[in-house]
């Protein structure tokens, strides 16, 4: 989301349409869209754990916590892996600015570039 600015009583010209946010209602609403990425996170890591259930345990459990475990170890969360990748690549991207890191520029910002595309080893994979 862009965050768009009236100074002087201008508008951005490059502005593409669509509604605008009051900037304290863009925090307000950031802030909500923080805090549920890091619920999901923690729901996903909890749900991850269970694919480390002993076989054993997982037999010995009813039918229907069998059932509830399989649907719960296939669930996919492409957007929530897509914003925490892109939240990561963010603070690359701050780093990259912050310490102006002109000899490495290009390969920070290459890797900023696979974490949001979900394709560096280290992001979040979409599914």
């Amino acid at each position: 989301m862009k965050v768009y600015k009236i100074e002087d009583g201008m508008l951005d010209l490059d502005f593409k349409g669509g509604d605008f946010v009051r900037i304290e209602d863009y925090a307000e609403l950031q802030h909500r869209l923080d805090a549920l990425a890091v619920e999901n996170a923690m729901l996903k890591s909890g749900i991850a754990d269970i694919t480390f259930m002993r076989d054993d345990d997982f037999f010995a459990s009813t039918q229907e916590a069998q059932r509830v475990m399989g649907f719960l170890v296939n669930i996919k969360t492409p957007a929530t892996d897509a914003y925490l990748n892109s939240v990561r690549a963010e603070g690359v991207d701050i780093f990259n600015k912050h310490f102006n890191c002109e000899d490495i520029s290009d390969e920070i910002l290459h890797f900023a570039d696979r974490l949001r595309s979900g394709t560096h080893e280290t992001a979040d994979k979409a599914g």
